[in-house]
């Protein structure tokens, strides 16, 4: 129970005068919390830090979790499907990836950026390329796929998974892989 500041007489809960003293004590004991609200606020503040030092090491201290120098290169497919093999690259920071398709040996130019460990594309990366093919070939897999991801996952020196996602325009998932195997370290012609 709260005292008084002047005589220390107890006070009433609620009580802006002293019953005792006639001193005024609403702002006095406003300012003098009762040990609940020193819990409290202790409680929000140490959450208020955790949630600090979450968003730090989220943003800041985690950093990237690849380069990606383990995508550059020239893969091939391990099986017969639509793509036959991506050559990727980089300039700076930016990365691209020239797909040739398996069948027709038709090749489309895209963007690419590391989400997390993986390579990613995605139809904002088709329609942001420069390439006309690129264009063309995202529309085609938005068709197959909606509002598809394709993602590159380094499985080892030699290997990538490739895994195409999406949700179809009749409402199928789509869930495909492919491992590629490393033909070339440089892009460079052999």
């Amino acid at each position: 129970m709260a005292a008084c500041p002047r005589c220390h007489a107890p006070l009433k809960p609620g009580a802006f005068t002293c019953h005792n003293c006639g001193l005024t004590i609403g702002a006095a004991a406003a300012a003098k919390p009762d040990g609940r609200n020193a819990r409290v606020r202790l409680i929000v503040a140490g959450c208020g830090i955790a949630i600090a030092i979450a968003a730090a090491w989220f943003l800041i201290l985690r950093g990237p979790a690849t380069t990606g120098d383990e995508y550059l290169g020239v893969w091939r497919s391990a099986s017969v499907g639509s793509i036959g093999s991506a050559t990727v690259t980089r300039e700076g920071g930016d990365f691209s990836i020239l797909l040739t398709a398996a069948q027709s040996g038709q090749t489309a130019t895209v963007p690419a950026h590391l989400d997390g460990n993986d390579l990613v594309v995605t139809p904002g990366d088709f329609s942001a390329s420069g390439d006309p093919n690129a264009k063309q070939f995202g529309l085609l897999l938005k068709l197959y796929a909606g509002d598809f991801r394709m993602a590159l996952a380094s499985v080892d020196a030699a290997h990538l998974l490739l895994r195409f996602t999406g949700t179809s325009p009749a409402g199928s998932d789509v869930d495909e892989r492919d491992l590629l195997e490393k033909i070339r370290s440089s892009p460079s012609p052999q």
